[in-house]
Formats: structure tokens, C-alpha cells, sequence
């Protein structure tokens, strides 16, 4: 089977004066969406636009960190202002692929990227060794909609793995990204014995933001890339 690769992308958002939000591009060597920029989006995720068998199903379509930036003083963490619940949803239905075969892999990781956080137009300024922190769990996936909006999409993992009898994916506890640092594995699942659709949990959101960084009336903003890939 070729090997496949799915990148979806988060915006991230940081900023001294007004209120201001970044949407997320969606971009992929399969699969691609339009970048969505404005003020006051409120969808907390973003999908795919192409199905396929082994897919993004949905990541945070951004994280807003609040409209005030103070990064000139000591080291700041910001946390996430939204109520949004945010997951990282991965769908798997090669299983039921009647094309398939028995040398279909039945395996999948999902790795994580932060990018520069930067000022739009001015790349050298940046807010370096930026830091990205959240801690996650498994949860189960069930439905179609956005998990966020829809708390019954998100299934406890052990009741899922049960009923579609698969197997429950690793999920790494806690994260740390570093700006324009190394990528880092999310979550992967080793043995998928049936078609299952399973999430990640991004939870206690922070960004560190070390002191004496930053200009009054900049806005910085970076993306944060998934990859979900189907060879260990």
C-alpha cells in the first residue's frame, strides 16, 4: 500500500491591540482546504475536504491565547481563552475497504509541529523559544460532528474499543512544542483489529513566552501542524 501522509494545520494567535482572531489552513499531500482568516470565527475544528479511508477527521481550527500581549516583562504563560473543547480526531475505515488487502497496514501515528511565531509581513520579528504545552488523553469517536458542539461524539476509550471491538490508541500524556522546534508524536495506534474513529484530547492549554520579547501594537501568530501517517 503507498504510503500516505495528512497534514491539517492550527493557527495560533497572540495579540497586543484589538480583538483579533486567525483561522487554520488545511493542507495536504492528498487533501487540501482554503485558509480561513477573520474576527469572531467560532467553529473550534476544521476537517478534511476529501474522505478517504484514513483521514484528519478534525483538529482545533485554532487557539486563541487573548487579545493582550505581554511579553516585555518576565517569562509570561498565556493560557487558551476559548470554552471550546478541542480534540484530534482520526478517522480509520480501511477495514471496510472491499478493495483492500491483507497487506493494507493496520497501523497510524499522528505527529505534531509548531511553527515560528512570528508578526505577519515581518518574519524576523519573532517570539523565540516560544513553548506550546497541553496534556492529553484517549477518548473514543463516534458520529459525524464537530466534537466540540457535539459532547456526544466523544466516547470513553475503553466503552469504545469495546463496542467496535479495536484496539485503544497510545496517546502521549503531555506535549511540549517548542517554536520552529522538533516534531513530536501525538498518538499512535499499533493494532487497528476493525474500523474505529479515535481522538486525542487537547487539554490545560499554555503558551510560554519568555521575557523581554515582543513590540506594543504587534500581533504574532503561528501554526501548529498535524501529520497523520500511516507507517510507524
Amino acid at each position: 500500500m503507498m504510503k500516505m501522509k495528512r497534514t491539517l494545520v492550527t493557527a495560533l494567535a497572540v495579540t497586543t491591540l484589538g480583538v483579533i482572531s486567525a483561522g487554520a489552513a488545511y493542507a495536504a499531500e492528498v487533501d487540501n482546504a482554503d485558509t480561513e482568516v477573520g474576527i469572531g470565527l467560532v467553529d473550534a475544528h476544521i476537517p478534511g475536504e476529501k474522505d478517504g479511508d484514513l483521514q484528519l477527521r478534525w483538529v482545533p481550527k485554532k487557539l486563541d491565547f487573548g487579545k493582550y500581549n505581554d511579553v516585555n516583562g518576565k517569562y509570561t504563560e498565556f493560557s487558551e481563552v476559548s470554552t471550546n473543547k478541542y480534540y484530534v480526531v482520526v478517522r480509520d475505515t480501511r477495514k471496510d475497504d472491499p478493495t483492500g488487502s491483507a497487506n493494507d497496514t493496520d497501523k497510524w501515528k499522528v505527529n505534531a509541529k509548531l511553527g515560528d511565531i512570528t508578526v505577519a509581513g515581518q518574519p524576523t520579528k519573532k517570539l523565540t523559544k516560544a513553548q506550546l504545552y497541553f496534556d492529553s488523553k484517549a477518548q473514543g469517536y463516534e458520529g459525524e460532528n464537530d466534537p466540540n458542539t457535539d459532547n456526544t461524539s466523544i466516547k470513553a476509550a475503553a466503552t469504545h474499543a469495546t463496542a467496535k471491538n479495536s484496539t485503544v490508541p497510545t496517546v502521549v500524556a503531555k506535549t511540549q512544542l517548542e517554536a520552529n522546534g522538533a516534531t513530536k508524536e501525538l498518538m499512535r495506534q499499533t493494532a487497528q483489529k476493525n474500523s474505529a474513529d479515535w481522538a486525542a484530547s487537547l487539554e490545560n492549554i499554555k503558551l510560554g513566552v519568555g521575557g523581554k520579547q515582543g513590540e506594543k501594537g504587534l500581533y504574532y501568530s503561528g501554526k501548529l501542524t498535524w501529520t497523520l501517517d500511516d507507517t510507524l
